[in-house]
């Protein structure tokens, strides 16, 4: 197969793609991390584990994708990165604090 790719692409590296779309797909399990804040969960442990699992789950990804030759490091690093931060905003932007502002002559 690789003999068909180089003669189509002049590569074999054609089915190779930036950032790992699989990586990038498993780093959606980030959204877990707003469930403690959904739920009003303040315990730190339960917190943790929330943020544990999902970064176990994109990593386990990660390495697979690699191990078997489907991308580079650079690859499932900006995968696993770019839907960390989306994550991140979009739970930053649901859970914002109400910031009151203080009263008159209270500086």
């Amino acid at each position: 197969s690789d003999d068909i790719l180089i003669k189509a692409f002049g590569t074999a590296d054609a089915n190779r793609s930036f950032p790992s779309g699989h990586t990038a797909a498993a780093g959606v399990s980030y959204a877990l991390t707003a469930i403690p804040d959904a739920l009003d969960i303040r315990r730190k442990s339960v917190r943790a584990l929330f943020l544990l699992c999902p970064l176990a789950f994109t990593g386990a990804v990660a390495v697979s994708r690699m191990m078997v030759g489907a991308h580079f490091m650079s690859d499932v690093l900006m995968g696993g990165t770019l839907s960390f931060v989306l994550t991140a905003a979009c739970r930053a932007v649901v859970f914002r604090k109400k910031r009151v502002a203080p009263a008159p002559g209270d500086q």
